[in-house]
């Protein structure tokens, strides 16, 4: 499956997969954060847009667009370069980053635009949003509610979203079903076994045992085995996604073919303009 990135706008924007760690993770004495695994396999998914400069938020609280204002930290960005990578465009505390791609996804695939999963920022929450990249032709935006007044620094090269593609209207196919746990015999065993061992573990660990004390947790899931041993063949420890290969200029052009390209009409072989019928210079005709 192919994810078409396509440069557009001002900005040099750069987009690189997800990464494993987390800097409140990495504060911890042990990397205990780090054997939960559906966190960390989440802190994998999807791909990062880095901010492109670094940039200085600030909002007074107020409801208006024009109580939200942004500033460049290096004084050598233009006001000119700034907007085209972040502006209050909205109004009460949001503040948007342009992403500076184009996205493109196959066909029947839309995109999940989020903040970036399990890095959270003081007081301020990443909106999010599902585009149908496969069809729309022009850029989305990611957006920010700045839920207290103040000033919020987004630092360059700081992801500003994640996206990830996702099946276009999938959830509409889901028919969850509620049952008691008992109905599925088979299901509750294997969750009586799973509960039975945590917890001797734990009674372990609080006796002062020092196999369960080295132990430490439980790594079933972790290594994706039942109790019994038995594996799972599929099961994920580790996720580590593409780097975007630049192909700029390598794309076959499908302007010809394309029912939705742009028309091209013949160039002027004189200087009369063919809807006026009169002498004007080419470079003035708008007919064409």
């Amino acid at each position: 499956m192919k994810l078409e990135c396509f440069r557009v706008g001002m900005q040099e924007g750069r987009i690189v997969p997800s990464a494993h760690d987390r800097q409140w993770m990495d504060a911890f004495p042990n990397p205990h954060p780090y054997r939960c695994l559906p966190l960390a396999i989440a802190n994998s998914h999807g791909w990062d847009i880095l901010c492109p400069l670094s940039v200085e938020v600030t909002w007074n609280g107020g409801p208006q667009k024009e109580d939200l204002t942004v500033r460049a930290l290096d004084p050598q960005v233009s006001n000119s370069q700034l907007e085209a990578v972040v502006r209050s465009n909205f109004s009460r505390g949001i503040v948007t980053f342009h992403t500076g791609f184009l996205f493109r996804t196959e066909p029947r695939w839309s995109m999940l635009v989020l903040g970036p999963i399990n890095r959270p920022k003081m007081n301020l929450y990443p909106l999010t949003g599902i585009i149908e990249t496969e069809w729309l032709p022009y850029p989305f935006t990611m957006n920010w509610q700045l839920l207290t007044a103040g000033t919020y620094i987004f630092a360059k090269d700081e992801p500003i979203c994640t996206v990830m593609p996702l099946p276009h209207n999938y959830l509409s196919e889901v028919e969850p079903e509620i049952y008691n746990l008992k109905d599925d015999e088979v299901l509750e065993y294997e969750h009586e076994m799973f509960r039975r061992e945590r917890a001797t573990l734990m009674e372990r660990k609080r006796a002062g045992d020092p196999e369960a004390i080295k132990q430490a947790w439980q790594r079933h899931y972790f290594l994706g085995r039942f109790p019994t041993g038995e594996t799972i063949e599929d099961h994920v420890k580790k996720l580590r996604l593409r780097d975007p290969a630049d192909k700029s200029g390598q794309r076959p052009s499908l302007a010809r073919s394309h029912p939705r390209a742009r028309p091209r009409t013949a160039p002027h072989r004189s200087n009369t303009c063919r809807r006026w019928g009169r002498r004007i210079p080419r470079r003035r005709c708008r007919c064409a």
